[in-house]
């Protein structure tokens, strides 16, 4: 029945599809004192669908240097693990890499043929914590409204979403913020059936 619904809502509507393409991540977590998180993810959902990024690559950037470990090359060997701050033992920032780990997902947004905007798209990005085992558990999540995002039939448009404050879903977690890019591309348009 919900279907049938969601179609009589969209009569006399044109759709839109977008692409969107979230990269260059950095997560801000701090943590509870009986507990640190071992891998991150992060997902885009939206009823049934869900987007996530790949947990093995992730980069922890932190001041003391005697904690990395190098190659002969340079190159990081430590992927994917929490690495705390100096300041507060509970804290840390994480960074995804741009050309390793982007997240890339389609959204129609529909807009009435008289007016000028677009109907809001809801999407939840979700942190999620991976554990030994491979099970995840969620820590935090926000919501963002796709529609605010949405380019006007331009070929490609980007923008940067900074220090957006995360709804801590876990005890464990006391605070989280993240920024990252967001690239919005128009892929067509149609009708809306």
């Amino acid at each position: 029945m919900s279907k049938v619904w969601r179609r009589l809502q969209r009569v006399g509507k044109k759709a839109f599809k977008f692409r969107y393409t979230t990269y260059s991540h950095a997560l801000e977590i701090s943590c509870d004192s009986k507990w640190q998180p071992d891998k991150i993810c992060l997902s885009w959902t939206r009823r049934g669908r869900k987007y996530s990024s790949k947990v093995g690559d992730l980069w922890f950037f932190v001041v003391d240097l005697n904690w990395l470990k190098f190659d002969g090359n340079g190159i990081l060997l430590k992927l994917g693990q929490w690495e705390p701050g100096l300041n507060n033992l509970y804290e840390g920032v994480c960074r995804w890499d741009k050309s390793s780990d982007f997240i890339e997902f389609d959204a129609t947004l529909y807009k009435n043929l008289n007016d000028n905007s677009y109907e809001e798209k809801e999407w939840c990005l979700l942190v999620e914590s991976e554990e030994a085992k491979g099970k995840r558990r969620l820590l935090a999540s926000a919501k963002l409204n796709l529609e605010q995002y949405a380019n006007n039939l331009e070929a490609q448009y980007q923008i940067d979403v900074n220090n957006i404050q995360l709804k801590c879903e876990s005890s464990k977690i006391k605070s989280a913020s993240i920024s990252f890019h967001l690239a919005c591309q128009f892929i067509k348009e149609g009708k809306a059936t």
